[in-house]
């Protein structure tokens, strides 16, 4: 039992990880490049982009983290979200606008989850302006529930690090495009982040290869990526839909099966 409790913890450590956007943040800090904040680049009317980078912005902080990952030092990179914002439901503000007219390429999920992503791009009057959809390429999973944002599939992606594969080679040829000297630069970058993408599924395979009961229950129903890649089996979700939340009696009634189930693993979310 001991055993088996220590195989979790670093698995709940990384399910906390990917709940705030980032997955690099398991690997050593000092190889993430620096890029300026959100506050940074939307909070005055200070000069958002330096002239020296490509200027990239991207929906959430993710796509922000795998633009710097392949882009390094000659990428200057912002998100529109900072994180804790509900992704389905922004309402995106002039400065927004204000920072894509300056972009060379907006970053976006797709997939239904950031469509107020193309009303920005609209909005900035940047007819240069390279959009990409991250997640083009990427198997999609059709999720059953309630949820209308959910309608043309799953799009929380990111959840699995094979995905964040190919959403990282999506990002590696719109910079290529907008830069193409740079190019080798960009692609030893991505050579360097996939390996390590491909080491983190190791490694979750490894911490996993010890769990025999294997029932998760989810807060929200986002998580069909990353129980999918790990053989996760989902029993219920508590929330049914993006922004209804779940009713006392029906909180309740979650309580009484996760114990009747004696279910050992719920994820939840900020």
């Amino acid at each position: 039992m001991n055993n088996l409790k220590r195989g979790l913890w670093p698995f709940l450590f990384f399910a906390l990880l990917l709940t705030s956007f980032v997955i690099p943040e398991v690997f050593d800090r000092e190889s993430v490049f620096k890029t300026i904040s959100p506050i940074e680049a939307f909070g005055d009317d200070r000069k958002v982009f330096s002239e020296q980078r490509i200027k990239v912005v991207t929906t959430i902080p993710t796509l922000k983290d795998f633009v710097s990952q392949v882009g390094g030092d000659r990428v200057e990179a912002v998100s529109l979200l900072k994180g804790g914002e509900d992704l389905h439901t922004f309402d995106p503000r002039p400065s927004s606008a204000k920072a894509v007219s300056n972009a060379a390429i907006l970053v976006k999920i797709g997939i239904g989850l950031d469509e107020w992503g193309d009303k920005i791009a609209n909005a900035s009057g940047n007819k240069k302006l390279i959009i990409v959809e991250a997640s083009k390429g990427v198997s999609i999973i059709s999720p059953p529930g309630e949820n209308p944002s959910h309608a043309r599939g799953n799009p929380h992606i990111w959840h699995d690090p094979d995905n964040a594969k190919v959403m990282v080679e999506n990002i590696y040829q719109a910079l290529s495009t907008a830069s193409p000297e740079n190019s080798p630069h960009f692609r030893a970058n991505m050579d360097a982040y996939m390996a390590r993408l491909t080491e983190l599924g190791k490694e979750m395979d490894a911490v996993l290869a010890v769990v025999k009961d294997r029932r998760v229950v989810i807060y929200h129903p986002g998580w069909a990526y990353l129980l999918k890649r790990f053989r996760l089996q989902d029993l219920f979700s508590i929330e049914k839909a993006e922004g209804r939340e779940p009713s006392a009696k029906e909180i309740a009634k979650s309580i009484d099966r996760i114990r009747a189930e004696k279910v050992r693993l719920i994820l939840g979310e900020p």
